[in-house]
């Protein structure tokens, strides 16, 4: 067992000693068995008078973007959008990526036929160093006339515009090692339609079964067939088991007794993955929440953005949310603030003053890489906003990319930071 810090400066009686500044910088490799104790754990670090604890912010890598849309003609030449999960496989070391992926053709056929969902699909790739990143044909999944894609295969298909995966190499059926929480849609009228989840699950991580009986309508959930109630809810901002328990962290506003303005982190609990049950704490709500603002202006002002990512440390869950800031002018943007658990459900503490990764500065048409992150680029008027939050996996490399027809401007690709 090995006992890893990460990110700690310790100062004890005027002293100042980095630890392991001698060392050089090494990828982390999460398939060792390890105690994790970040700077910013103070319950698994109990003593800490005459220390100072610090976060490190990570760098951008030199090589971003990792992975870009594809060309003209293939599956994902519309989108790379990474609200997706990077595993690493614990017996070759190599690092698998699920992400979000449409392609032009597809998506121009759909919106005619008025089917916007069905042209979202899953993609998978691989690398043996999370830079390099190849799109194996998988061969599952007839689009565009041919089966030569990286897209894995949904029974029944939905739309999926958010996903997580788990591993569990140790699940007692081998058909159900793989888990995948995805946000897809429910119709809520002609016009309106809620964000819902769809759990399915897979031998090897390409073809995946959704648990349970459902028959989709032009590829959303029917709301008869849904697994949580149907209310507008953006499942698999986080998605971990803790505890013996699965845990799905999301976003969503909420009318209750105590209401709070806009979007909140809410969480909902499996003992399968199966049957969900809403947990009965709001998960993070940020202070300036507690002004309401009132109708029509649920994206203005300071909020929290998508659910916790979580990483499961095993003696600490640690995770990463948005920070929303935004204004009447949409000049909208989103940090990333810091939080740990120790029983999978609160924060221990609120560490909204401290950010993992601040956004970039706004240039029009380039990129925003980032490294654990999902970015997701658009824009309106000449100004972009980005949306950034951390995966759920320890290497996960996100960004959008897609056309913005409103602004002519082409973002690029899936990024990494180390």
């Amino acid at each position: 067992m090995k006992i890893i810090l990460i990110g700690i400066l310790a100062i004890s009686a005027g002293t100042c000693i980095a630890i392991g500044a001698e060392k050089p910088a090494e990828f982390f490799n999460e398939t060792q068995k390890t105690t994790t104790l970040f700077s910013f754990d103070d319950v698994s670090i109990p003593f800490t008078e005459n220390l100072k604890l610090e976060m490190r912010t990570p760098e951008r890598h030199s090589d971003n973007p990792v992975v870009n849309r594809g060309p003209e003609g293939s599956v994902d030449s519309w989108a790379v959008q990474f609200y997706g999960s990077v595993l690493r496989d614990h017996e070759t070391g190599k690092f698998r990526m699920w992400y979000a992926a449409v392609s032009k053709e597809e998506r121009k056929a759909a919106s005619k036929e008025k089917e916007s969902s069905r042209p979202w699909r899953v993609a998978y790739a691989e690398s043996d160093d999370g830079v390099n990143w190849t799109k194996p044909k998988l061969g599952l999944v007839e689009a565009l006339g041919n089966k030569d894609n990286n897209l894995c295969l949904l029974e029944p298909h939905l739309g999926v515009l958010n996903l997580k995966v788990l591993d569990e190499p140790n699940d007692p059926n081998p058909a159900h090692r793989f888990k995948l929480g995805a946000h897809v849609w429910t119709p809520k009228s002609e016009t309106r339609r809620n964000g819902t989840l769809a759990p399915y699950v897979s031998a090897d991580g390409y073809t995946w079964k959704l648990l349970g009986d459902a028959e989709p309508v032009k590829s959303e959930l029917p709301e008869a067939d849904t697994y949580i109630p149907p209310l507008h809810f953006e499942p698999v901002g986080g998605l971990y088991k803790w505890d013996g328990l699965y845990h799905l962290s999301g976003q969503n506003a909420i009318s209750a007794t105590v209401p709070y303005h806009g979007r909140v982190s809410r969480t909902f609990i499996s003992p399968d993955f199966k049957n969900w049950s809403q947990g009965s704490a709001i998960q993070a709500v940020r202070a300036h929440q507690h002004e309401l603002l009132g109708p029509g202006k649920s994206r203005i002002g300071e909020q929290t953005h998508e659910g916790i990512s979580v990483w499961n440390r095993g003696n600490v869950l640690v995770g990463v949310s948005g920070i929303w800031h935004g204004t009447p002018e949409w000049k909208g943007c989103i940090s990333n603030p810091s939080e740990a658990s120790t029983n999978g459900m609160g924060s221990i503490t609120s560490r909204g003053k401290m950010r993992f990764l601040r956004r970039s500065p706004i240039t029009g048409g380039s990129h925003e890489p980032s490294s654990h992150l999902i970015s997701k680029t658009g824009a309106r008027g000449a100004l972009s906003r980005r949306f950034v939050r951390i995966s759920t996996s320890y290497s996960g490399l996100g960004k959008v990319e897609s056309e913005n027809k409103r602004t002519k401007e082409s973002v690029s690709g899936i990024a990494g930071m180390f």
